[in-house]
């Protein structure tokens, strides 16, 4: 059987044009040019990677936060010490999982605007979506580059039927 999500270079694009589809998301959502602002990626797994090189080439101000080590030249926090400090401008949230609860809402000095890519809308607890501006995007490629995405789930497609 043909499963998309265990080919590699499928992942890879597909995680590009979600960074595209982040960088429209910062553009029409962003109060301030996104250069002047910060941003904590949480996750560093194909999006998470793909987003930090794109915001890498437009000089954005990038953390990133993950579980395990961080091999790259830019600012690295673990997840649990993340906790413990103001967060960005804005977060990303690529990973799979709750990530930000209303403890962390309470604790902070800012409101930060979060783009939750996680499926099922389950990175922010729903507690914490009444009190901070939560932008959904589970399936950005389909949202913001529907024909992108079509074209190269087609590509792969054919690649495997020949």
């Amino acid at each position: 059987t043909f499963c998309l999500l265990e080919v590699e270079s499928y992942l890879n694009e597909n995680a590009r044009i979600t960074a595209y589809g982040i960088l429209s998301m910062l553009l029409e959502h962003c109060p301030r040019l996104i250069t002047e602002m910060t941003v904590d990626i949480v996750g560093f797994g194909h999006c998470g990677k793909e987003i930090v090189h794109l915001l890498e080439q437009l000089e954005v101000s990038v953390r990133i936060i993950t579980k395990g080590i961080c091999d790259t030249n830019f600012e690295c926090l673990l997840y649990e010490d993340w906790k413990y400090v103001e967060p960005s401008d804005v977060i990303i949230n690529t990973a799979p999982a709750v990530v930000i609860n209303e403890y962390d809402c309470g604790r902070w000095k800012k409101d930060p605007i979060i783009i939750d890519l996680s499926t099922g809308h389950i990175g922010v607890a729903e507690v914490v979506r009444n009190c901070i501006q939560v932008i959904d995007a589970p399936a950005l490629p389909d949202i913001i580059g529907c024909q992108s995405a079509a074209f190269c789930y087609y590509q792969h497609l054919i690649r495997w039927l020949t």
